[in-house]
């Protein structure tokens, strides 16, 4: 017969050793003690361990003798029906994880938007990183590349990614950039004045004086170079 404990080894994480803990106790119907054992805890180390499971406040913890014992109170039942641990706190690495993406204007736009329409204005707000992940569907490095620039454009501060919990306080500026088009007009705008920056200088060299052909020619070529870039940018 199979136990919950049958999935740990030395090599597991304590927060690994949690999520088993506390998969136990949604099914037990009585306090009890802990197989350290099972759970791969160090000799000496019990009473650590049980500092870290009550610190998860989805327990209720007695000591009786020289260790607890633990029954999972109502609130954590609630809080963790159907999840384990790991997916509460968004660190259960699944199959299906989702890789860094291209960062392009379009995803900035989809997560600009995604925050202003769920976060209030000037105030700190905090939400499950996992949660946040699972409706952008993006990985947290593509995530936190995206919201770290947000920072840096003054669209948010007291930005904090956790890998359980997002903190961060939205500003009224990231409002109004999105209202402006956000950042895919933007980049329009760049395509259109660098094309139009091409235009210019074509009709200069037609009717130049041969004495400033040189200097035109190296606007020319710096051109050209945004005209290359240009190029690239309709790829993405």
């Amino acid at each position: 017969m199979t136990t919950p404990y049958d999935n740990l080894s030395k090599e597991s994480t304590d927060n690994e050793k949690i999520s088993v803990v506390l998969e136990i106790l949604k099914e037990a119907s009585s306090p009890m003690w802990l197989d350290y054992r099972k759970l791969f805890v160090d000799y000496g180390k019990e009473a650590l361990f049980d500092a870290k499971v009550i610190a998860t406040d989805f327990v209720n913890a007695r000591k009786e003798g020289y260790n607890h014992t633990f029954r999972i109170n109502n609130a954590g039942l609630l809080a963790l029906e159907g999840k384990t641990y790991l997916d509460y706190l968004g660190l259960n690495k699944k199959a299906g994880a989702i890789s860094p993406q291209i960062i392009t204007s379009e995803l900035k736009d989809k997560v600009l938007r995604f925050i202003c329409d769920n976060a209030q204005l000037e105030r700190l707000v905090s939400e499950k990183t996992n949660s946040i992940l699972t409706d952008l569907q993006m990985s947290i490095d593509s995530f936190r590349g995206i919201m770290y620039q947000f920072k840096r454009l003054g669209f948010l501060s007291e930005l904090d990614i956790r890998d359980n919990i997002t903190s961060l306080v939205l500003h009224t500026e990231a409002h109004d950039f999105l209202n402006q088009g956000g950042f895919m007009v933007q980049e329009e705008i760049f395509k259109t004045n660098i094309q139009k920056l091409g235009w210019e200088i074509e009709a200069l060299q037609k009717e130049v004086l041969p004495d400033n052909i040189e200097r035109v020619n190296k606007i020319a070529s710096i051109a050209s170079n945004l005209a290359t870039g240009l190029a690239f940018l309709k790829t993405l």
